[in-house]
């Protein structure tokens, strides 16, 4: 099946007989895609028997099923990650049976990124963790082991229990010591918004990887760590970045120096 056909038809959308045919696919299907886009198209369709049947087929372990090429996600891990979309509370045991199915490294990733979206970080910080750091990992699941602590916007993900904010600021502190490139900075960027992190330190890594890296993502949200410290040795740097070979880079520095009161906004740190 070419792409381009599977691309019409995840953009085609469900109607109550589509659903219905979703539906009986979960139950009985056999086929790795048609799985896929029966996930993808419950989740999408607002109807209420949507949820519960998802996490059904991902209760059903033993029809697990890999999809014909590297490059496609599998439906378990889709599922999983939809559920934790969706506010699926309920499903939270059943992605729990996920994290230690070894061999099925994406929905476990999936699994452990919902229980962070679904209020049980805990559970899942392990394994993301093991994932993230990692080098062995594909690069998407590693990705995804940091970003599931922002918020869509960007904002990062708060925690209001103690020791889930102590244990997620304890795992990306490691990530932003000894991770590649892009996830370093990321995680620094949580542990500056959270302060859990010292501003000379989170500086240094931060210019150490715009230093070190051609990749854009990353130097970016380095250069977002740097503009947020608000220190004189971060504004130095700032300046400096008015002349960076990156775009993004540039614009981002001298949009904070056109601005007045950066420093003040920060709070004097």
């Amino acid at each position: 099946m070419t792409l381009v056909l599977v691309l019409v038809l995840l953009s085609v959308p469900s109607t109550p007989d589509s659903v219905a045919v979703h539906l009986n696919a979960l139950k009985t299907s056999t086929d790795a895609q048609e799985l896929q886009w029966a996930v993808y198209h419950l989740a999408l369709s607002g109807d209420s028997s949507a949820v519960p049947a998802i996490r059904r087929f991902l209760a059903d372990t033993a029809r697990y099923l890999e999809p014909d090429a590297d490059s496609l996600p599998s439906p378990q891990g889709t599922a999983a990650f939809y559920l934790g979309e969706l506010g699926d509370t309920a499903a939270a045991q059943v992605l729990k049976n996920w994290l230690v199915m070894e061999g099925h490294e994406k929905t476990r990733v999936e699994a452990a990124a919902s229980l962070v979206k679904l209020g049980q970080p805990l559970a899942g910080l392990p394994v993301l963790e093991r994932f993230v750091l990692d080098d062995s990992t594909p690069p998407k699941n590693r990705t995804r082991g940091v970003n599931v602590f922002f918020l869509p916007g960007g904002e990062p993900l708060g925690f209001q229990d103690s020791t889930e904010h102590s244990r997620v600021a304890s795992m990306l502190r490691r990530v932003a010591e000894r991770g590649e490139p892009y996830l370093r900075a990321k995680a620094l960027e949580w542990l500056v918004a959270q302060r859990e992190i010292d501003l000379g330190e989170a500086f240094g890594i931060a210019t150490r990887v715009m230093d070190s890296t051609r990749n854009e993502a990353a130097r970016s949200s380095a250069f977002r760590v740097v503009m947020a410290l608000g220190t004189e040795q971060a504004r130095q740097r700032i300046e400096e970045a008015t002349y960076d070979w990156q775009p993004d880079v540039r614009f981002m520095a001298n949009r904070y120096l056109a601005t007045p009161g950066q420093e003040e906004e920060r709070g004097g740190q």
